[in-house]
């Protein structure tokens, strides 16, 4: 029997974070929601995940990127992310990319592009 995959969700929006759950709910994955860089840094050292969804801009403070680089601290050191974000700047992408984020996606987006993107990554058809 196939393992459900176990999706970590970063994002400070509510809605954004629903509407992940949702679409990956629908996509027969099983997600957890995090609001804040301590939050899901709190998940990624409790839980093994299979893929984490994060946001660039967490708060003016917080950056996915941030939680990116601790999370090589943790058991999901190895873990695929996925960045969401509205910012464009290459720099950041470059940074994202040093620290093996898998795919950046462009605020907004559709539900059925992260649906597909995460399948993708985790090498479901």
């Amino acid at each position: 029997m196939n393992k459900i995959p176990h999706v970590l969700v970063v994002d400070d929006s509510e809605v954004i974070r629903k509407l992940l759950q949702i679409t990956l709910q629908q996509s027969n994955m099983r997600v957890r929601l995090a609001e804040s860089l301590s939050a899901g840094l709190k998940a990624a050292q409790s839980e093994l995940f299979d893929l984490i969804i994060v946001d660039y801009m967490l708060s003016t403070e917080e950056n996915g990127l941030q939680l990116i680089a601790q999370l090589r601290y943790t058991q999901n050191a190895a873990t695929p992310v996925l960045m969401l974000s509205a910012e464009v700047e290459q720099k950041y992408k470059q940074q994202a990319k040093q620290l093996g984020v898998k795919a950046w996606v462009k605020k907004p987006f559709s539900p059925q592009s992260i649906s597909k993107l995460s399948q993708q990554i985790l090498g479901i058809n």
